[in-house]
């Protein structure tokens, strides 16, 4: 992909860009500056956002968990394009869409031209979601655990965010009727965790954003 570098280093992210990362419109050109929760976690992402091209080029994994509204897309989306800024190539992917994805694909799905393996940085977003709408097919464990791995095992990085702990998501996925132990494993051992809690209303990036999708996107009334 071809990328337009700025005089001071940094990508000029385009619509076209983002779009192609699959980043939500609500989410474009959001910043550090914005945020308003926890100041521990902020510290983190500044220092996540000032070292991201060695820490995405070790093949970092971070697990973003937290209550509704606490910011846990937006954070994965900051993230998602400061990398963007310094010229990594990333994607999104909720999971209704990564497993759609891999049904249309899984031919060549962990191939050296597949997307969801080559990106410098993968966003994994709203994992176990989709537990409530199929509790009788393995099959959307399945994919995540193999998806996850195989990045892992390539040293890419990648971002996982649910309303789930890890021991939360793990006994969601059990729901399918599955051992989920080695999904247990691999975010515990691999994966830096992240919590976010909802911090109200006031200042809040997330509850903005909602408000402004119900806004434009569902014709709601403010």
């Amino acid at each position: 992909m071809c990328y337009i570098i700025m005089m001071d280093g940094f990508v000029d992210l385009t619509k076209r860009k983002l779009k192609r990362a699959g980043i939500h419109s609500l989410y474009w050109n959001i910043s550090l500056d914005d945020y308003a929760g926890d100041a521990r976690v902020k510290k983190d992402l500044t220092k996540y956002i000032s070292n991201i091209d060695k820490i995405i080029g070790n093949g970092f994994c971070l697990y973003i968990y937290g209550d509704p509204l606490s910011g846990k897309t937006w954070v994965s989306c900051l993230l998602q394009q400061e990398a963007m800024k310094r010229g990594i190539t990333t994607l999104i992917y909720n999971e209704k869409d990564l497993i759609y994805s891999y049904t249309q694909e899984n031919d060549w799905y962990f191939g050296s031209d597949s997307r969801v393996m080559s990106v410098g940085l993968l966003v994994l977003d709203d994992l176990g979601a989709m537990v409530e709408f199929n509790t009788k097919n393995d099959f959307v464990p399945f994919v995540v655990w193999s998806v996850v791995g195989e990045r892992i095992k390539r040293k890419k990085a990648i971002i996982c965010n649910s309303r789930f702990s890890i021991g939360d998501l793990v006994k969601q996925y059990e729901k399918y009727g599955v051992n989920a132990n080695r999904i247990k494993e691999t975010f515990e051992n691999y994966f830096v965790p992240m919590k976010l809690a909802y911090q109200g209303t006031s200042g809040n990036p997330s509850e903005k954003i909602f408000q402004e999708y119900f806004r434009r996107d569902l014709g709601g009334k403010e």
